[in-house]
């Protein structure tokens, strides 16, 4: 009979903190998970897209992008990928010459004229290219796989 016995020196929790602790923890894990959860939505990527590449010569390309979002976007660069050489935006003679970012508001457009160096592959129309548009701190807004008009 020795396991029927109740260890009286033993403390035990009554119902009522059991159900309270129960009730606070499931409290603070909520809390919890809704911050995470808002924050994840609440972050809303750039919402930018490549309308058209444009042909101009053999060595120059315009570039529009359109801002289909809701907040302003801050473009730092565009660069184009073509016969495994990169074209810069940033070179001296081209539209974000100078500047460390353009910030194109929701709803607009930009066209950036885009330059190859010497000894670049030539690009022609119906050519296809991979667009990618940079922020200011060089971090990849958007990606295109596009052909040249």
């Amino acid at each position: 009979m020795r396991g029927n016995r109740v260890n009286i020196g033993r403390k035990i929790v009554s119902p009522v903190v059991a159900t309270l602790l129960l009730i606070i923890i499931t409290v603070v894990a909520s809390v919890i998970i809704w911050t995470w959860v808002s924050n994840m939505v609440g972050q809303k990527p750039s919402q930018v897209i490549i309308d058209k590449v444009v042909y101009i010569d053999r060595n120059t390309l315009g570039v529009t992008i359109r801002n289909i979002g809701a907040t302003t976007v801050r473009i730092g660069d565009v660069n184009i990928k073509a016969g495994g050489l990169d074209w810069d935006s940033k070179d001296d003679d081209d539209i974000i010459a100078g500047d460390r970012y353009v910030d194109l508001p929701p709803g607009r457009i930009l066209v950036v004229e885009v330059k190859g160096d010497e000894g670049s592959p030539d690009i022609r129309i119906g050519d296809r290219i991979i667009v990618v548009v940079l922020d200011d701190s060089g971090n990849k807004i958007f990606m295109a796989d596009i052909t040249v008009i």
